[in-house]
C-alpha cells in the first residue's frame, strides 16, 4: 500500500505535506486526489444521444420493445478528443453496441486534469432508453 501511494504521488506530483497529512490524519489518498481531480465532461453529449437515438439499430430495439441501459468508457486525450472506447460489461444487445460505436468517436470533452495539468483519462458513460 505504501509503495502504491508513493508511486501515485511521484507520477502525479504530490508534495511531502500531502503524504504526511495522509499518513498522520488517516486520510485516504483517494480523497486527497479527488480535491485536485477534474474529470472530463462531454461537450456534445446531446448531439451524440440524438444521433444514437435516431439510428436504425436503436429504432429496431425500441420497436421490438427492448429497453436498455448501456455503459461504456471513453479514453479522452489531454486536448479533450476521443482516443478509444471499451465496454466494461457486455451491452444489453449487439444492436446497441453497433449504434454507439457508430458515433462514439465524435464525442468531444473538456480536458481531464490532475493538479491543474491535463492528462489522458477514462470516463464512464451511460446511454439509456425506455420503451412504452
Amino acid at each position: 500500500m505504501l509503495f502504491n501511494l508513493l508511486l501515485a504521488c511521484l507520477s502525479l506530483g504530490c508534495s511531502e505535506n500531502v503524504l504526511e497529512a495522509s499518513f498522520h490524519k488517516n486520510i485516504p489518498f483517494s480523497e486527497i486526489l479527488s480535491d485536485s481531480l477534474t474529470k472530463p465532461l462531454p461537450l456534445n453529449y446531446s448531439e451524440f444521444a440524438r444521433h444514437v437515438g435516431q439510428s436504425k439499430a436503436i429504432k429496431i430495439l425500441i420497436d421490438a420493445g427492448v429497453p436498455c441501459s448501456v455503459e461504456f468508457e471513453v479514453l479522452v486525450s489531454r486536448k479533450g478528443d476521443y482516443l478509444e472506447h471499451r465496454w466494461p460489461n457486455y451491452p444489453c444487445h449487439p444492436l446497441a453496441m453497433i449504434a454507439i460505436e457508430s458515433y462514439v468517436a465524435k464525442l468531444k470533452f473538456n480536458a481531464g486534469k490532475v493538479n491543474g495539468k491535463p492528462i489522458d483519462m477514462w470516463v464512464k458513460m451511460r446511454f439509456t432508453w425506455k420503451t412504452f
